[in-house]
């Protein structure tokens, strides 16, 4: 038994890492490429390692860039891990539409708490609103399509189940 349940926690931990960081691809690569076109590539990585890095982090240092990098996709896997550990056992279409709610809920406390709190607010508020909500719609459904695969409906005896209308 314990041998089962540490396998359904392996699978939910790399599920959401694995999705975390597949979402955390698209959103970078959307706002370095579309959403943000006009402004520092690097502006995601840049934001993320803010707090560490302070204006040391807007020069142009390789390694405060990368540290960056791994900051905003380590962030982006504990989002996922967040939202496995949220969604484990739902259906599989629940857990697609939930990943984009999912994906406003860590805007929304990235944008307007964490961020502030490490000195990135009033970069965060600069990004055009509309670029920032296409940017987490597609962390979103990026987050939902990786982690889908890795879902598995939860079949203990204790689960209280709804009923499934056709």
């Amino acid at each position: 038994m314990a041998k089962v349940a540490m396998k359904n926690f392996l699978r939910l931990l790399l599920g959401g890492a694995f999705a975390g960081l597949v979402a955390g691809l698209v959103l970078g690569f959307y706002l370095i490429f579309v959403g943000l076109p006009d402004s520092d590539p690097w502006l995601v990585a840049r934001l993320a390692g803010v707090g560490l890095f302070g204006d040391a982090v807007f020069s142009n240092a390789p390694g405060a860039i990368l540290v960056s990098l791994l900051i905003h996709l380590g962030v982006s896997m504990g989002w996922g891990v967040l939202f496995a550990a949220v969604i484990h056992g739902e259906p599989k279409g629940l857990t697609f539409f939930a990943a984009i709610a999912w994906a406003f809920v860590a805007w929304a406390v990235m944008s307007y708490a964490i961020g502030p709190a490490m000195a990135a607010g009033p970069m965060i508020q600069g990004i055009p609103i509309g670029r920032m909500i296409t940017g987490h719609a597609l962390f979103g459904v990026a987050l939902g399509l990786a982690f889908v695969p890795f879902q598995r409906r939860d079949q203990s005896p204790g689960r209280i189940r709804r009923p499934v209308h056709a």
